[in-house]
């Protein structure tokens, strides 16, 4: 409607940069022969903003590389003088048959200049804008906002302005359309300033935010205040605290880049509550988003609340299909409060949608270990040891259940082998040596019942 006939194709599409080129040198064209009799049909029906019988008279062909081909002007010719077939490139058209008219522009260098500037300014505040328009949509935005911008300047200039139909100023007043128009348009460049405000200072705060030095496994094992950083690296945590701060303070609609980058930050400074804070409002913003579950639950832990990340992990398994290791944090997190059998009934989950993940096997059959449960134990540390049996730890957590169940023997031989495998490691032979301790003091009733070792 504000830019005409496919007026994205012609002024915004950014696809037409590429088309150009390859159209100069395209042997298809729109050509003419001698029947032609320039009534202009052909340029009125023209959606792509072609001056076609100017194009055919001077060259014989049409030449602009915005021609899409699309056959209108031919459909519509009364002489049937236009037709699609094979001609000279653009790049070789020669000289025109014919002085070409002097072309007449619609804006002044001075209001293109204008344009552009709200153009680029334009699509710079819109492009995600609150994660939302895409690069397309905020070209399209930048071209109409340029174009209302120049609309509402000629309305305070000249004594005359259309809009397409619209009369918005005639013999120097503003009709009521126009008052109309000019509030409107005023009310959306004030949106588009904000918009751009807002974006300003959330491109600089991710800026800083990526020249930040600390890691997650720093910031999550509470190693922060014991990590020496450079001065940039605190000038940029400062620097993106102040720019992230106002996005969030003027933003219209809350974001959860902005957010997030906060909660970064206050987990920088060592304050994990105001994270925990933070990443709870962009869960309000998100709620089915399961990685910002998954983040609240790092913060929880930091702070020692270990009941409710495991709360906000179920919360995360309840969206979406879990995955293995989910599931294996989960457990390992619920065997760290003491909750065991909720424990298992995770490892296992893990289990039937990674049975070939060794630390799966290997975890669950060291709880069920410890749960007293040894023959089961027994059955999935057998598993770990079929997919890793050169592993130590494995060997060490099988000869415990082997002792457990009563399988001095088997126990025994599971510790010898860690020893082999890992003759540095003290575990092994500390556990051997337990295990050999306690059957030379027990009282040998039957050597079937128990035997005790030289």
């Amino acid at each position: 409607y504000f830019l005409g006939a496919k007026g994205f194709c012609t002024y915004g599409c950014p696809y037409g940069g590429f088309f150009v080129p390859v159209d100069r040198v395209s042997v298809g064209k729109i050509l003419v022969n001698d029947d032609c009799a320039q009534c202009g049909h052909c340029t009125a029906a023209c959606t792509s903003n072609v001056r076609v019988n100017e194009e055919v008279k001077l060259y014989g062909m049409v030449v602009d590389p915005g021609c899409m081909k699309c056959l209108d002007c031919v459909s519509v010719c009364p002489n049937n003088a236009l037709r699609y077939g094979v001609g000279a490139p653009s790049l070789f058209k020669g000289r025109p048959k014919a002085k070409r008219p002097k072309r007449r522009y619609d804006f002044a260098p001075a209001e293109e200049g204008i344009m552009a500037m709200v153009f680029v300014a334009t699509v710079a505040a819109m492009r995600g804008l609150y994660d939302g328009p895409p690069l397309l949509v905020s070209i399209a935005l930048g071209g109409i906002t340029a174009y209302l911008a120049l609309k509402l300047w000629r309305v305070v200039r000249d004594p005359t302005v259309r809009i397409q139909n619209l009369k918005i100023k005639t013999a120097g007043r503003v009709t009521g359309v126009g008052a109309i128009f000019a509030t409107s348009t005023c009310a959306w460049l004030a949106f588009t300033a904000h918009s751009g405000y807002v974006q300003w200072h959330r491109q600089w705060g991710a800026y800083h935010l990526e020249r930040t030095e600390a890691t997650q496994d720093q910031v999550f094992a509470g190693l922060v205040q014991r990590t020496e950083y450079s001065e940039e690296h605190h000038a940029a945590v400062e620097k993106c605290v102040h720019h992230f701060s106002l996005a969030d303070r003027w933003g219209l609609v809350l974001t959860p880049e902005v957010k997030l980058g906060l909660a970064w930050m206050h987990l920088l400074r060592d304050d994990p509550e105001r994270a925990e804070g933070l990443v709870c409002e962009t869960i309000a913003i998100q709620p089915g988003n399961r990685s910002l579950y998954d983040q609240l639950a790092r913060v929880l832990l930091l702070r020692g609340q270990t009941a409710e990340a495991i709360d906000a992990l179920d919360t995360m398994l309840a969206i979406g299909e879990p995955t293995p290791m989910e599931h294996f944090r989960v457990a390992m997190l619920l065997t760290a409060v003491g909750r065991a059998d909720d424990a298992v009934v995770h490892y296992l989950a893990c289990i039937e949608l990674a049975p070939e993940a060794m630390e799966g096997h290997y975890n669950l059959g060291g709880l069920l270990g410890r749960m007293g449960r040894f023959g089961e134990a027994i059955e999935q540390l057998e598993r770990a040891r079929e997919i890793a049996p050169a592993h130590p730890d494995i060997l060490i957590e099988l000869g415990m259940a082997h002792a457990g169940a009563g399988s001095f023997d088997e126990a025994i031989r599971s510790f010898e082998r860690a020893i082999e495998l890992d003759p540095d490691n003290p575990e092994p032979r500390m556990q051997l040596d337990m295990l050999v301790r306690t059957l030379r003091a027990a009282p040998a009733t039957d050597p079937r019942d128990q035997r005790r070792p030289d």
